[in-house]
């Protein structure tokens, strides 16, 4: 009972928490990154596509109300939000294309589950780098909701099984991530001047980017 309680709860909560992201995407205070958006909305259509070949129904809901919101968003970002023509942008895209690539050609269960996990962690890099330079260009809330989502989702699981974990658990610590970073970021602006968030160094992991893409599209399938 409880175990399907918690599994409710993080449905409901993954669902809302495009609530305030719109809303302050439309007052201005929010600016979605539109190459995380789009790596989000491409990941969640190619899941409710697979869901859908499998026989998929109920199972399907969730996953496709979360789609509708990354879309939503992404439509909202074209007009609201920045991002997108950058070279770490295009590596991004890149490499979340590959990945994608890949995952639909892998045979493998935990081989195709550890792909779209890298895919999803991709948008993640991007959004982080953003909230790094920009922390009041996030929502705080909805990433805070998120990240109880997925830790109510990993929870529901009910055992040590990783291949169910997996995808849940990295969610909860990339949203963790981001709402530290958030935190912090604004912390730090509030004592110092304005200036200094345009000359914040980029944090390391971005800067890795074009070595990932590098690396992934050297990769061949079997």
């Amino acid at each position: 009972m409880v175990l399907k309680l918690l599994g409710i709860l993080a449905a409901v909560l993954a669902c809302l928490q495009y609530v305030p992201y719109i809303r302050d995407i439309i007052k201005g205070k929010t600016k979605p990154e539109r190459a995380a958006w789009l790596i989000w909305l491409v990941l969640g259509g190619v899941l409710v596509a697979s869901q859908l070949a499998k026989g998929g129904r109920d199972s399907i809901l969730i996953t496709f109300v979360q789609m509708s919101g990354n879309a939503l968003v992404l439509v909202l970002a074209f007009k609201y939000g920045s991002g997108g023509l950058a070279r770490r942008d295009w590596a991004a895209l890149t490499a979340a294309g590959v990945g994608i690539v890949l995952w639909l050609l892998t045979k493998q269960p935990l081989m195709a589950l550890a792909i779209a996990v890298s895919v999803d962690a991709l948008g993640n890099v991007l959004t982080i780098r953003k909230a790094y330079h920009q922390p009041h260009s996030e929502t705080l809330i909805t990433w805070a909701m998120s990240g109880t989502a997925a830790t109510c989702a990993a929870l529901a699981v009910g055992s040590w099984d990783w291949a169910l974990l997996a995808y849940p658990v990295s969610v909860m610590v990339a949203n963790a991530v981001t709402v530290s970073v958030i935190m912090s970021r604004r912390r730090q602006l509030a004592v110092v001047p304005d200036s200094i968030e345009a000359e914040a160094p980029e944090p390391a992991f971005v800067m890795e980017l074009p070595r990932m893409v590098d690396g992934l599209t050297r990769v061949k399938t079997p």
